[in-house]
């Protein structure tokens, strides 16, 4: 049992004093064979000592740490924030949860309420590809949207149609069919559809943010391609109106601007491959050098094996930063591995999906090309530079569920996707303790470190036993309790 104790703070402390904090007796290092037992003290929020037996200061808060492991706060390199807060007012429609179309139709028709049904996580293993007629089927007096659980597609229903007026809209992304009728599937529209539909679809980033710091989070990377100006100033006013707790990286289009925030720091472009809509490839080498020539690194999606040759062919044509990404690398042979090492780039991968979907990966992928999925093991080995993430809401947002992933690499049936390609669970760790501007370095806990801190209930020895529960005791980010359990 671990123990906090605050001393007495009188109405006349100012926000430095009561940012101070002293954490005795927590264990550091203890995933490296250096471990120890010390003391951390945190003032204004950075790490300003680190010893034995320090003695407490005025009105400073004390946590007994007794022995649980004291680790850097957790960074998720990617994932939507925006998208994943949404996802407390939608529908689940995931194999997980619906398995045919009478189901589907039982959980939509349920809906409470009377406006939008929003559903999320569909597969076309469920009930086929959907349009608007076949939704009508199913809902045909509410505004309905589903969304693939890919995140690339929305699916429409008439009424939403006849709602948003779509028939006067024309999109790229916005399918008609040979006779121009809208069909319903919006390809990646959503930050478009999101403003179309207005205020009403403003999700809570209050809930979310607290349930990332119960993980012991306290920075995420929004991957999102189509954030800008605006998405900017909604994340810096509920930081400032508390109600995001966590720092925040964001990558986005390139005319995303640099935030005076100090809790928000501009991240890599984002460019999305689609297979069915490449980009166009001068246009494509250009930005990236435009890019570059900024300071700035790109990402590239790669959730197939052509978008991966594309982006590293894209790369070293344009030439490579330190920085640069590639996000997902979902399916990687070994004949790619060469040029993904030649290229510098770092791989940001989910490991975890090999969980939540691996029952269709059984079914569904060549079994010759199981142990090319969400690769980790091979990457180390060939010295490519490894960040793990969530990418929530379309995997587990929980990292620890996703470390034990990992180091499972199985799905729920218990079948495993390549044994060579697990990784301990130190090393699935330190893929999450990764600096989220450089993921070519570790943050640690060290005098002149940012205070963003997680401590466990247990020690490190206990606790990785677990690691698919929830171990975080506090959580501390910028020198505050953001999350105590």
């Amino acid at each position: 049992m671990l123990a906090c104790t605050v001393s007495p703070v009188t109405a006349q402390i100012n926000y430095h004093i009561k940012n101070m904090l002293l954490i005795k007796r927590a264990e550091l290092d203890a995933y490296r064979e250096n471990s120890r037992i010390a003391d951390v003290r945190c003032h204004d929020g950075l790490i300003i000592e680190i010893g034995n037996d320090l003695l407490p200061k005025n009105n400073e808060k004390i946590i007994d740490a007794k022995g649980s492991a004291l680790l850097p706060g957790l960074h998720d390199h990617h994932m939507h924030l925006l998208a994943l807060a949404a996802t407390q007012a939608s529908i689940n429609c995931g194999p997980d949860h619906v398995s045919n179309r009478e189901d589907l139709q039982q959980v939509l028709q349920n809906a409470e309420g009377h406006g939008w049904i929003r559903a999320i996580h569909y597969h076309e293993s469920i009930a086929g590809d959907l349009d608007r007629w076949q939704l009508d089927q199913l809902v045909p007096d509410r505004p309905l949207r589903i969304q693939h659980r890919s995140g690339i597609l929305w699916i429409l229903n008439s009424c939403a149609i006849e709602h948003l007026q779509l028939e006067n809209e024309r999109l790229d992304g916005l399918e008609r069919n040979i006779q121009d009728q809208v069909t319903g599937r919006l390809f990646r529209l959503d930050q478009w559809l999101r403003k179309k539909i207005g205020g009403s679809d403003l999700p809570d980033l209050a809930g979310i943010s607290a349930q990332l710091s119960r993980f012991g989070i306290t920075g995420i990377t929004d991957a999102s391609p189509d954030n800008d100006a605006h998405t900017l100033s909604l994340f810096e006013a509920t930081i400032r109106q508390g109600k995001i707790h966590q720092r925040i990286i964001m990558m986005g289009n390139q005319s995303l601007p640099i935030s005076r925030h100090s809790m928000i720091k501009q991240g890599a472009l984002k460019i999305l491959l689609d297979e069915f809509q490449l980009p166009d490839w001068e246009m494509l080498i250009s930005a990236i050098k435009e890019t570059h020539e900024k300071q700035r690194p790109v990402a590239f999606h790669c959730a197939t094996e052509a978008q991966l040759v594309f982006a590293l062919s894209a790369l070293q044509e344009a030439g490579s930063f330190h920085g640069d990404r590639i996000e997902h690398a979902s399916l990687c042979s070994d004949e790619i591995l060469p040029l993904l090492k030649s290229s510098g780039a770092s791989v940001v991968t989910q490991p975890g999906f090999l969980k939540t979907r691996g029952n269709q990966y059984q079914n569904d992928v060549p079994f010759s090309q199981h142990n090319w999925l969400y690769r980790c093991q091979e990457f180390l080995q060939q010295g490519i530079t490894l960040a793990l993430s969530s990418d929530a809401p379309y995997g587990e947002v929980n990292p620890w569920k996703n470390i034990h992933a990992s180091v499972k690499r199985c799905n729920s049936n218990g079948y495993v996707f390549g044994e060579s390609e697990k990784i301990s669970t130190e090393q699935a760790l330190l893929a999450y303790l990764k600096d989220p501007l450089d993921l070519s370095r570790y943050r640690s806990i060290v005098i002149g470190a940012d205070a963003d801190l997680c401590l466990l209930k247990k020690s490190w020895a206990e606790a990785q036993k677990l690691m698919d529960y929830d171990p975080v005791y506090y959580t501390i980010c910028a020198g505050r309790l953001i999350y105590g359990a």
